[in-house]
């Protein structure tokens, strides 16, 4: 492996947090690496937004910390012009552990533009963006991992993983990572980590199995079935931080933590809100927490009714005083993680353009 590494070079097995959408921003990506998550990436960013300078582009990178994070850069794009001049202007003012290109994205709005999903379907476009791309990252010391996120194929009738990832490590790619269903499954049905398998023998990069993780003995089985050299974890890490920790201790040493207990998932959902609130500012950040914190209460007795409400609310204290009131009503006593938040840097600072102060 060049340069910085997302944690494949350790003897044990690594576990990420996936990419996704609306949900791997700073704040999350923090408690996913508190919680034992070995690297994470970032929500997709677009080639063309970062060329044509649109700030709202720009804010899915705030929070990155050159040589703090190991933290992979997802951008999307079908042009490969476009993604290389993107490549050029994330590194002139970030050094992020890895840059990660997006073509598993099943999202209709991407695929039309003829990125994410669609590239599996124009291997002659997706080889050319990985080569320029890798270009770009040849003139700097220390070089990022050049990383290529992909899908088991377009359908059931197009399955050509083995193939395509064989062409994306001609072109450049050090790291290649599966989501092992196709683009007309999306998030339904069950992975195939038969694709992910027929990868890792196909390629001499390291490969990355996503799909139906949600526990440590998903992972040991997917480790152990399909020789990947790491796993991610994607929705099952919504509103669950824990499961990088349970994941981790089980690999390590065999054992499972367990579940949190309610007061413990009731004041992280707490604490997580405040950091979205502060990081994306009041409303917009507890609007945007509103899955996660569904997840957080999922189970609970009552979660229901408490779903409805946190719904209705657009600030950090008013979830904070509806969940210190549930608690109370069910017996519940409130209680932190065993980590130091004081090891949270503050979420406003990033790298010169990046930054909001």
């Amino acid at each position: 492996m060049e340069g910085i590494n997302l944690g494949l070079s350790s003897s044990s097995p690594p576990v990420g947090a996936a990419p996704m959408a609306g949900i791997s921003d700073f704040p999350f990506r923090l408690l996913a690496r508190n919680f034992g998550a070995d690297f994470t990436f970032t929500e997709m960013v677009s080639a063309q937004g970062l060329v044509r300078d649109n700030p709202n582009t720009f804010e899915l990178l705030r929070g990155i910390r050159q040589n703090r994070e190991p933290v992979a850069v997802q951008i999307f794009g079908s042009e490969p012009r476009a993604m290389a001049a993107a490549a050029e202007i994330i590194l002139s003012s970030i050094l992020p552990a890895a840059l990660d290109i997006n073509m598993g994205c099943p999202v209709p709005k991407v695929v039309k533009s003829g990125a994410g999903a669609a590239l599996m379907c124009a291997p002659e476009v997706a080889e050319n963006i990985v080569s320029r791309v890798s270009d770009v990252l040849e003139s700097h010391d220390p070089r990022p991992l050049l990383s290529v996120k992909m899908r088991s194929g377009w359908n059931d009738s197009s399955t050509n993983a083995p193939d395509f990832a064989a062409r994306m490590e001609e072109a450049g790619a050090g790291l290649l990572s599966v989501h092992a269903r196709t683009r007309s499954m999306f998030y339904s049905g069950q992975a195939d980590w038969e694709l992910i398998e027929k990868v890792v023998r196909r390629v001499g990069v390291p490969v990355l199995g996503s799909g139906d993780v949600c526990t440590g003995p998903d992972a040991r089985d997917m480790l152990s079935q399909t020789g990947c050299a790491g796993v991610m974890v994607g929705r099952a890490a919504i509103g669950n931080p824990w499961i990088f920790c349970r994941i981790r201790t089980y690999l390590d040493r065999g054992e499972d933590p367990g579940d949190p207990l309610p007061g413990e998932r009731l004041w992280l959902a707490k604490e997580h809100v405040k950091m979205e609130a502060a990081f994306r500012g009041e409303r917009r950040g507890v609007v945007l927490m509103r899955r996660q914190l569904h997840k957080y209460v999922r189970g609970l007795p009552g979660a229901s009714e408490l779903r409805d409400q946190l719904n209705r609310f657009e600030s950090a204290r008013e979830v904070e005083l509806l969940l210190a009131e549930y608690a109370r009503r069910q017996g519940f006593h409130q209680e932190g993680p065993n980590f130091d938040f004081a090891r949270v840097h503050d979420p406003r600072q990033g790298c010169r353009r990046f930054s909001t102060n």
